[in-house]
C-alpha cells in the first residue's frame, strides 16, 4: 500500500513503480525487503533504527486494526490480546 500511496501523491520513481506493481500477498518477504530498501534509497530516506521501525510498524498496524482495514488484509483482530496491544501502542505513540 505504501508504494501505491506514493504514486497517488505524485512520487513515481522506478523503485516506487516496481514495488507498487507487486502483490502484497504473493511477494516473498526477502523480495519485499529489497524493493522497500530500493524505494527508501530512491527517496533518500535513512534506514530507521530497530526501535523506530518497530514503533512505526506497530502504530500503522494499530491504526489499520482500528479503522477496519486490517480485516480486509486477513489480520485477526477480535481477541483480547490484540485489543490490549492496540491500546498500549496507541498510548505509547501519543504520549511517548
Amino acid at each position: 500500500m505504501l508504494a501505491c500511496d506514493l504514486l497517488v501523491a505524485g512520487v513515481d520513481g522506478d523503485a516506487v513503480v516496481a514495488l507498487a506493481a507487486e502483490s502484497a500477498r504473493t511477494l516473498p518477504a526477502h523480495d519485499a525487503s529489497r524493493r522497500l530498501a530500493a524505494v527508501s534509497a530512491e527517496l533518500g530516506l535513512p534506514e530507521p533504527d530497530l526501535p523506530t521501525a518497530v514503533a512505526l510498524v506497530a502504530a500503522d498496524t494499530c491504526e489499520r486494526i482500528l479503522d477496519g482495514s486490517a480485516r480486509r488484509c486477513g489480520v485477526v483482530t477480535t481477541s483480547v490480546p490484540w485489543l490490549v496491544f492496540v491500546t498500549l501502542v496507541r498510548q505509547t505513540a501519543r504520549y511517548g
